[in-house]
C-alpha cells in the first residue's frame, strides 16, 4: 500500500489529471490557444526524464550513503517554486491584481538558482565518495 503522504498524492494527481488534459486536447470547442494551453500542460506533467540530482541521488544509494543525500528542504523549496511557477507562466493575464507572467518569471528564475544550490549540496556531500578510476 502506498502511503498517502503530500509527495504521493501530488504524484497521484498528476497521473490522474494526464488523461483529463488529453481529453481538454480534444474537444472539437476548445481555441487553438486552449489546446496549446493543454499540450504544455500534458507535456509538463507526463514527463519521465530523470535529472542529474535523482541519478547522484541513486549512486549514492549504491555506494551505501543514501542517507547523507536524501532529499534537503531547498529541493523541496525548488519543487514548490517550479509548480506555483508553470501554471503562472501559462497563464497570460492579471490575478488578483498580481501580473501573472512577471510573478511565475520571478518563481522559475528562483527555481533555477535552487537547482543549483541544490546541486552544488548534492555534489558536496558526495565528493568524498568519488574516485577516478583509470
Amino acid at each position: 500500500m502506498i502511503p498517502l503522504n503530500a509527495p504521493n498524492l501530488v504524484t497521484l494527481s498528476r497521473i490522474i489529471l494526464i488523461p483529463l488534459l488529453i481529453g481538454i486536447y480534444y474537444m472539437p470547442w476548445f481555441s487553438a490557444e486552449t489546446m496549446n494551453l493543454a499540450a504544455t500542460t500534458i507535456s509538463l506533467s507526463a514527463t519521465g526524464s530523470r535529472n542529474a540530482i535523482s541519478a547522484l541521488r541513486e549512486w549514492m544509494a549504491k555506494v551505501g550513503q543514501a542517507k547523507s543525500v536524501a532529499v534537503a528542504f531547498i529541493g523541496k523549496l525548488k519543487t514548490v517554486a517550479q509548480m506555483v511557477a508553470i501554471p503562472l507562466l501559462l497563464f497570460h493575464d492579471v490575478l488578483l491584481g498580481l501580473d501573472c507572467q512577471w510573478l511565475g518569471t520571478v518563481l522559475i528564475n528562483i527555481a533555477a538558482v535552487l537547482t543549483v544550490i541544490s546541486m552544488l549540496y548534492y555534489l558536496r556531500k558526495a565528493l568524498p565518495y568519488a574516485s577516478v578510476r583509470g
